[in-house]
């Protein structure tokens, strides 16, 4: 198969996980109200999702609403993501370690911006993080 082939395929089954998402949405807690921003860089398309505590809609761009989080990422992991959602559960403590550190790479570099600092400790403090997470 070729590399466009199997990038359409990778496309194919992530608009798939995006379109079933609202189905498969379990909820959250009283008053959640976050909007996510998925980018998949090497197909070059941006994927919404709005989670509340009792549903999530989805849609393929994005509205001029500001996303909470941007997750950067490409079609074939997110597929492999999807297909993997069997094991979901099994993936959840390192999706957490993840998430966690992910919130915390923002902070710091919002940080960064907002006050003007070095930005060389902050890289060399994302690296860590990302270890960290990954061990």
């Amino acid at each position: 198969m070729t590399a466009p082939a199997l990038q359409e395929r990778a496309l194919a089954l992530v608009e798939e996980g995006f379109h079933t998402l609202p189905e498969r949405y379990l909820g959250a807690p009283k008053g959640f109200d976050v909007t996510y921003h998925v980018r998949l860089g090497d197909v070059g398309h941006t994927f919404e999702v709005r989670c509340t505590e009792h549903r999530a809609r989805v849609r393929k761009g994005i509205s001029a609403r500001p996303a909470d989080v941007v997750i950067g990422t490409d079609a074939e992991i997110a597929a492999r993501l999807r297909a993997d959602d069997a094991n979901a559960n099994a993936n959840l403590p390192r999706l957490a370690r993840l998430a966690e550190v992910w919130e915390k790479i923002n902070r710091a570099a919002r940080d960064t911006a907002e006050y003007n600092l070095e930005r060389k400790p902050l890289v060399f403090s994302v690296f860590g993080l990302l270890a960290e997470a990954l061990n």
